[in-house]
């Protein structure tokens, strides 16, 4: 997830079943950075599969290009995080033939 919104409610996160990948800007006047603990630190107290994080220097939709606040380098970076997730956690095999 890049930016977004975030829960902290246990019970809301509770029945998450699946890897979690999230970006979000420290300078994110939206997205209060001690939101974004909050839910990192509720995710990996429920012993989820989650890296959620805090890029330097960046504002909300920092990724975005048609943004004022985008950033190339960080979205760069962290688009080449997001593929290793992917790549990671999403097996794809070949298909065979009957």
């Amino acid at each position: 997830m890049y930016y977004g919104e975030v829960l902290t409610d246990r019970n809301s996160l509770e029945p998450l079943n699946v890897p979690v990948l999230g970006f979000f800007g420290r300078e994110d006047k939206d997205i209060p950075v001690r939101d974004v603990q909050e839910f990192r630190s509720t995710l990996l107290d429920l012993g989820k599969n989650a890296d959620i994080l805090i890029v330097p220097r960046v504002d909300h939709s920092f990724a975005n290009p048609s943004s004022a606040t985008y950033n190339e380098q960080a979205a760069a970076e962290t688009w080449a995080t997001t593929l290793a997730f992917l790549e990671q956690h999403l097996k794809v095999g070949t298909p065979t033939r009957p």
